[in-house]
């Protein structure tokens, strides 16, 4: 029978200018109390922990991890994603339990919080007062000591939560009032509000 040489070629990469890391850490390479990668160093205290076949840095009992950042996207009012792979022990130390606080509360920036129920709660604060405050979650919980990337987007006009890539919630807002200071992993402005998990990768993501 007569054949036919057939030739295809697929080239997979990534659009530059897209999405750029304007800081980035992973948590499981955690020593002497800080863990380096791009961006100002994370400072804090945290056990080493396996999860599956990663390394991650266990937080409890009120164990952050911080740094103090001064320009980026949240400074700027410019396009951004806040990501952060978690796998959770259990419910945190008091109603909420902070994963990601870049912001103040009811002035500037973003929340990322995991609720009593494992919930994950964005809060985003587009000015001073609640009137500009603007509330995300997940359609359901958390699943206890297992690994899931919260990721929280703003376009410029629309705050998108995903879990695991998935959509959650999305509303049209303005973008989060700026903001530059302390970034916290671990804990956030509260009566107890830490969390009780394992963290792994963050990520603050400029978005053209």
């Amino acid at each position: 029978a007569e054949t036919q040489l057939v030739l295809l070629g697929i080239t997979l990469g990534v659009e530059e200018g897209a999405e750029r890391s304007v800081a980035s850490w992973d948590c499981g390479t955690f020593a002497e109390g800080t863990v380096a990668g791009i961006g100002p160093a994370l400072s804090g205290a945290g056990t080493a922990v396996a999860v599956g076949p990663r390394t991650m840095l266990k937080l409890s009992g009120g164990q952050t991890l911080s740094t103090s950042l001064a320009s980026g996207p949240l400074a700027e009012c410019t396009p951004l994603a806040i990501e952060i792979e978690v796998a959770p022990d259990g419910p945190p130390g008091g109603f909420y339990g902070g994963l990601v606080e870049a912001g103040v509360y009811w002035q500037s920036g973003v929340r990322l919080l995991l609720r009593h129920d494992l919930v994950v709660v964005v809060e985003h604060f587009a000015g001073p007062g609640q009137e500009h405050a603007t509330y995300l979650q997940s359609m359901e919980p958390l699943a206890i000591g297992r690994l899931s990337t919260v990721r929280y987007e703003h376009d410029g006009r629309h705050a998108r939560l995903l879990i695991n890539g998935k959509p959650q919630q999305a509303a049209t807002c303005p973008p989060p009032a700026a903001w530059s200071g302390r970034l916290t992993i671990g804990g956030a402005g509260g009566k107890d509000y830490f969390l009780n998990g394992a963290v792994g990768s963050v990520r603050l993501v400029s978005l053209n």
